[in-house]
């Protein structure tokens, strides 16, 4: 099978300029845990996941006994997104997009097709189409 008949559309992303308390709003939002960072122009530059912008937020507080900034917040995605970003195409077999899963740590696996972002698969995608199979 395709990963095509899997991925989720239309994909929703953010531009490298997009600060963290955006990103994190829109993954609260649409119940996200990635999201792929596109350029204006549709491509895309790389991942962010909602474990990078809580450690950021965690390490840009100040300490309350001294006031001691420890690191200052980042002010876009961009000096906190993943790349290069592991991707496949929308004809590869679900099992190969599964192991590229596996091997790139990546949470979700954006589709791309011409340069250009048309689907994401998730773990969670995966999983439904096993349990679907499994029936």
């Amino acid at each position: 099978m395709q990963i095509r008949h899997l991925m989720s559309t239309p994909v929703v992303g953010i531009t490298p300029n997009t600060t963290p308390e955006e990103a994190a709003a829109t993954m609260v939002e649409r119940g996200f845990t990635t999201l792929p960072v596109l350029t204006e122009s549709g491509e895309l530059v790389g991942l962010v996941r909602e474990s990078d912008l809580a450690a950021a937020r965690l390490m840009a507080r100040s300490e309350p006994d001294d006031g001691v900034l420890l690191r200052a917040r980042p002010a876009t995605v961009a000096a906190l997104m993943h790349r290069p970003v592991v991707t496949a195409e929308p004809d590869a077999d679900v099992a190969d997009v599964a192991e590229a899963l596996v091997d790139s740590r990546q949470r979700c696996l954006p589709i791309v097709h011409d340069g250009h972002i048309v689907g994401i698969v998730s773990w969670r995608d995966l999983l439904a189409h096993l349990v679907a199979v499994r029936r």
